[in-house]
């Protein structure tokens, strides 16, 4: 067989693989230009719905990898909804920063986002929403009467001598 003829027939069997997304018989070219499959495509929108609320865009292919990795692990530790749970912690997050600021604490700068989901800081404790205050208006008889109750005992009335 001729040079010229080997070679022809290695380009017919190479036209004859088949690429892309056909990852079952082992023929998947890795090339970067795979279509993501019908299950990675909701896994990226997620992460795409958190990074969005994160408030450092960096290093945005990492960023989404993390994100998908943390719910992942969410998911397998039972969390019913990891992507409101993220987004709340990062809310949660985000408020705490701005009431330290507000008192005068120092306040570092924003980890990228990859460092933030990779070690797990959604789940530090100061990250942890905080239960919404109950405030009760009390009429002036009912502050009265809980003064009295809890004060009372250390007040003296003095009366004026005349």
């Amino acid at each position: 067989m001729s040079a010229e003829k080997q070679r022809q027939e290695q380009k017919q069997k190479k036209k004859q693989i088949p690429y892309g997304n056909d990852k079952q018989k082992g023929h998947c070219k890795p090339n970067g230009n795979d279509k993501p499959s019908a299950d990675e495509k909701p896994k990226r929108d997620d992460a795409q719905q958190v990074y969005a609320v994160y408030p450092k865009k960096v290093g945005n292919a990492e960023a989404l990898k993390s994100i998908a990795k943390a719910i992942a692990r969410l998911r397998g530790q039972g969390t019913a909804d990891p992507v409101a749970y993220l987004i709340a912690r990062i809310e949660a997050w985000l408020a705490k920063r701005a009431r330290d600021a507000t008192v005068g604490e120092f306040v570092p700068g924003y980890p990228n986002p990859a460092t933030w989901f990779n070690q797990e800081r959604y789940n530090d404790p100061d990250n942890a929403p905080k239960p919404k205050m109950e405030i009760y208006v009390l009429s002036p008889e009912e502050a009265s009467a809980l003064w009295e109750r809890d004060f009372g005992k250390y007040v003296q009335v003095h009366s004026r001598a005349e």
